[in-house]
């Protein structure tokens, strides 16, 4: 028998605790309470940061090994994901990714205190001439989480649902290193019911602290809120990201250990995790949750948010100081419904123009251009009660100014325009859903594709000329699909977020391709990507509209991540496989 030391003895010991607190207690919202900093460069360890305490609690909260251990991601789940059949052994995933024993021998780095720690930060970009290495396959990896054992006792579903969640970010954390090329994991004070990135991005050469020029950094804004409490004030806010660009191969850049040369965010010997920062740096009073905001995408200064009383107010951020004052003033309150609501949306043809839907069962269109200075009140243009339940979600066409979509939980979906007298739908689709609709998206780049996502766990494809049937059923998600997004860059990739905790891409130019019989059961041949990097539901997500592949996610766990899945899973192949060489 091999003798284990104290602190290896110690380490069991607080891994059990843990564990018990979790499967007790559940992956609860990370608390306001602590602040833990990790973050991986490709080949190195985690970089543990010192706990960090701001004047204004914005770099507030990250729980340490608690929440960087509470679970998403099950080993068949993240098989589809990754679209291979080779598992990759423990051995050689400890060796890319040292958690427990390499935490505390981390590099102590202090950051400023007016800014957001990232929880961890994964930045192992594919090198630009090797190809991407494959671990060794091995039935130890591939084993089933469903038979793993507790060592704490559990004695209800309850308990052994928490402990899943656990186990199974475990095993996501433990993938990530090949999963993603960059993934920025940050604890906010209070979750977020809504993210969006802004379309503005800083190009390199200036830094966001106002040091010395960086050309291995981009910086990006976002638009999220706050959801809290107790009587906690509540935000809307701006955060900055920084991400790293692409640099040139340089031969003193080689790296002899991984044999590859080139990549991002990386100059050899020096650690750059801690130049990849998630910054809050604007934070307006709120008049309680921010449901939904959004920016109008002709001034993007100009900021619409849903409020939990059901009003709609109109937000110019430059008229706004950076530090909350205790005083909540809007440009503009748009009232009329009579219940809170998700759905809101600004039209992309008029700057004046934007549209929402409640619990109240209606929609309602607003022109701005109607507002007056002697009242700071708006009432709707238009207001449709065609919806017999809850609507869901809205949105403008992106070709056809007059064209508005709706959702609902009367499991239509219905198309309006704007022109017509009638406050009714023009044409409804009502057989594509068993439950409620909670999401809709049109196509960006072809006019007559539209998507829609269910409580059903379903997401429905169908064309704009014929709503009488759907194109496609995506079948994936294990839970109600509650977010939809179209990739500004690939007009056949969609997102899709769900209460499963996952966010999926899905590839539409794959439907109906032949599959071997190992990939068939990791899912449908259009089902991508698959994102488990959040222990409870999602909330919102964004694709960058200037970074390719990058998105934000943010959930019921306090996380908001920012994050671009591995070019080698989501790089589409140049050359199709021949049919007679596919495993019959």
């Amino acid at each position: 028998m091999v003798d284990r030391d104290d602190d290896m003895i110690e380490r069991d010991q607080e891994e059990e605790e843990t564990e018990q607190k979790i499967i007790n207690e559940g992956p609860s919202p990370t608390p306001p309470a602590q602040a833990l900093s990790e973050a991986m460069l490709p080949g190195d360890a985690f970089i543990k940061d010192e706990e960090i305490k701001s004047e204004d609690t914005l770099s507030q909260g990250v729980k340490s090994e608690d929440t960087l251990s509470q679970g998403v991601k099950s080993e068949d789940t993240l098989s589809q994901g990754v679209k291979s059949e080779d598992a990759k052994s423990e051995d050689t995933l400890s060796q890319g990714v040292k958690i427990e024993d390499t935490l505390s021998q981390g590099i102590q780095a202090v950051q400023s205190e007016d800014e957001l720690s990232p929880a961890w930060s994964l930045s192992a970009w594919p090198s630009l001439f090797s190809p991407p290495k494959t671990p060794s396959p091995s039935p130890q990896a591939s084993e089933n989480l469903s038979s793993l054992s507790s060592p704490v006792p559990i004695s209800n579903e309850k308990q052994r649902a928490n402990y899943n969640i656990y186990k199974e970010y475990k095993v996501w954390k433990k993938n990530a290193h090949f999963l993603y090329d960059v993934i920025i994991s940050t604890a906010l004070d209070w979750p977020t019911l809504t993210t969006q990135w802004l379309p503005d991005v800083q190009a390199p050469g200036t830094h966001p602290s106002g040091s010395a020029p960086d050309k291995d950094y981009t910086t990006h804004r976002v638009l999220i809120g706050t959801h809290t409490e107790g009587g906690a004030p509540n935000y809307l806010q701006i955060a900055t990201v920084t991400l790293p660009t692409r640099k040139p191969p340089k031969a003193e850049d080689y790296d002899e250990e991984t044999g590859e040369i080139g990549g991002y965010g990386r100059t050899k010997g020096k650690a750059q995790a801690s130049n990849i920062k998630f910054s809050i740096v604007q934070k307006i009073d709120h008049p309680g949750e921010v449901n939904k905001a959004r920016y109008s995408q002709k001034n993007p200064n100009i900021i619409a948010t849903h409020c939990t009383d059901g009003t709609v107010a109109i937000w110019d951020r430059t008229k706004h100081s950076s530090i909350p004052t205790g005083l909540i003033s809007p440009q503009i309150q748009l009232t009329g419904h009579t219940a809170e609501g998700f759905g809101l949306a600004w039209s992309p043809h008029h700057e004046q123009m934007l549209v929402s839907g409640s619990e109240d069962k209606t929609v309602r269109v607003w022109d701005l251009s109607q507002y007056s200075k002697s009242s700071k009140q708006l009432s709707a243009s238009r207001v449709y009660t065609h919806h017999a339940s809850v609507v869901n979600d809205v949105e403008y066409h992106p070709f056809h100014k007059d064209l508005i979509g709706t959702v609902s939980d009367d499991l239509t979906m219905s198309i309006l325009d704007t022109r017509s007298p009638k406050d009714e739908a023009q044409v409804s689709a009502v057989n594509g859903h068993r439950d409620a609709i909670n999401a809709i998206a049109f196509n960006p780049k072809v006019e007559t594709v539209i998507a829609t996502g269910s409580a059903d766990c379903t997401i429905a494809i169908w064309d704009l000329r014929n709503l009488k049937n759907k194109l496609h059923t995506c079948e994936g998600h294990k839970d109600h699909v509650t977010s939809l997004e179209w990739s500004p860059h690939d007009e056949s990739i969609l997102g899709s977020a769900s209460y499963d905790r996952r966010i999926c891409f899905w590839d539409l130019s794959r439907v109906g391709e032949e599959q071997t019989p190992e990939d068939a059961e990791d899912g449908a041949p259009e089902l991508l990507f698959m994102h488990g990097g959040h222990t409870n539901r999602i909330s919102d997500f964004s694709w960058n509209k200037n970074e390719p592949w990058v998105l934000i996610s943010a959930a019921e766990d306090n996380l908001v991540q920012c994050w671009k899945p591995s070019e080698a899973i989501v790089h589409r192949d140049t050359e199709d496989v021949p049919t007679d060489e596919l495993e019959q």
